[in-house]
């Protein structure tokens, strides 16, 4: 079209070879993305041991995936016992002699880890500074942690701390809540996002709804009805990003409850 504009005299060469620049630059990032898509694909292969079929389909079919993770609604800290690391460091402390109830009852908080829409709890945002993001629970040793004739000093914290095994365990476990923590915190916002980009979508696809229907009834001309679809495309690209982004919070997720069977969840924790 702009070609035609400067044949006729309504448009500046100059323009017209903007133009031309701007379609370069896209045709460019195209190629791009096919050799970034191809190179993806053959990294699923050697990862599965399959082949990985191209996809297929709209932009905006693409962009139309629903909500993931519906598992992580109400998960009791409890399965972060099943994590190996934790399992690594209980096995020290039995060990050294000590009694992991004991142990567990002290130093690891029994709370909701996500709430019921799979959001992080307030249980677990309680257990760091706000400001800080510093590690805030109090360990309430009540029962003795190690026998041999060692069960008073075993009720006094500063004593415990400085037995090795302890202090590992007592690391790991915050270790293991600061990852969810992490990754939790970072997903309501995420979610947030993604919806405001679909309801976005929606707009704009009702906005080249009428400016087809306008550009059929000659009431509007064709670049109008082109940046409408050129909007359209551009949010639709903001939404598979935003779900994108989803997905490797989804991801992290999973590294932080690394060896967690969520498939059979304990229902022991206490709603906080």
């Amino acid at each position: 079209m702009t070609e035609r504009q400067e044949q006729v005299g309504s448009l500046a060469l100059d323009e017209l070879n903007l133009q031309r620049s701007d379609a370069e630059h896209v045709r460019m990032r195209w190629l791009q993305a096919q050799a970034d898509e191809a190179t993806a694909r053959n990294a699923l292969q050697l990862i599965t041991g399959d082949e990985t079929p191209a996809l297929t389909g709209t932009l905006d079919e693409l962009a139309d995936t629903g909500e993931p993770l519906d598992w992580l609604k109400a998960v009791p800290s409890e399965v972060l016992l099943q994590r190996p690391d934790i399992i690594q460091a209980e096995e020290r402390l039995r060990a050294a002699n000590a009694d992991i109830g004991a142990a567990r009852a002290a130093f690891f908080p029994s709370i909701r880890l996500s709430t019921s829409v799979g959001t992080a709890s307030a249980g677990l945002a309680g257990l760091f500074e706000r400001s800080t993001g510093v590690w805030t629970f109090v360990p309430q040793v009540t029962l003795p942690i190690f026998d041999n004739g060692r069960n008073q000093a075993n009720l006094d914290l500063a004593h415990l701390r400085k037995d090795v095994a302890v202090a590992e365990y007592e690391r790991v476990v915050q270790s293991a809540f600061r990852d969810v923590a992490d990754a939790l915190a970072a997903r309501g916002p995420l979610i947030e996002q993604l919806r405001w980009e679909r309801a976005l979508t929606a707009t704009e696809r009702e906005r080249v709804s009428r400016a087809t229907a306008r550009f059929a009834a000659g009431w509007a001309d064709r670049p109008t009805l082109l940046a409408a679809r050129v909007r359209l495309a551009q949010t639709n690209v903001a939404r598979i990003e935003a779900h994108q982004a989803l997905e490797l919070n989804q991801l992290t997720l999973y590294r932080a409850l690394y060896g967690v069977q969520v498939s059979v969840l304990p229902n022991t924790a206490q709603e906080s």
